[in-house]
């Protein structure tokens, strides 16, 4: 009865610690940044990253501005700060084989905390997060400020995606596709 009665409490120790928020679970602060275009990166902060061997991208239309060889990833732990703009490698692998993590310079950080998230999850692929009002309205004042801009998802400082803002989101819903 005694391997019974603690078997029936070690399970229901990991079910309550299994159900705690699950936002703080699949996210800490929910933050986004305005990805600044190539042509806008001063060359000072270009030529300062010579170290990390970054093959450039020559498409202006792009949004990341060169990669970093995954071999070379390590170079680029977090986030490089300058005045206004940061540094961040992609989550994603890109280029033939995968053998590259994009690079973006970011501005304009927008941190929601965890406190202004309703709740999150992962949907087919995707995370839906939902706010409460006050992070709604500041998602909203953010997505107004830079509708026709691109701007990445950041978590565990290193860009998740990037998508275009095509208007206000007034709805308090964000969705980042997670890619591998």
């Amino acid at each position: 009865m005694k391997k019974i009665t603690f078997t029936m409490t070690v399970l229901l120790t990991i079910l309550l610690a299994c159900s705690t928020n699950k936002t703080e679970m699949l996210l800490s602060d929910f933050e986004v940044c305005e990805i600044v275009l190539s042509s806008e990166i001063p060359s000072s902060i270009i030529d300062s990253l010579s170290y990390l061997n970054i093959i450039p991208e020559n498409n202006s239309e792009m949004q990341n501005f060169g990669y970093l060889a995954i071999s070379d990833s390590s170079a680029l732990n977090g986030a490089i700060k300058f005045d206004s703009i940061e540094i961040m490698k992609s989550t994603f692998r890109v280029g033939d084989n995968e053998k590259y993590f994009a690079l973006y310079a970011l501005k304009n950080q927008l941190k929601i905390p965890v406190s202004e998230i309703q709740n999150s999850s992962v949907k087919d692929g995707s995370t839906e997060i939902h706010f409460k009002m006050k992070g709604t309205q500041k998602w909203a004042e953010y997505t107004e400020a830079h509708t026709g801009k691109h701007i990445a998802f950041i978590k565990n400082r290193r860009v998740q995606d990037v998508v275009l803002i095509n208007g206000k989101i007034n709805i308090g819903v964000a969705i980042i596709n997670n890619r591998k």
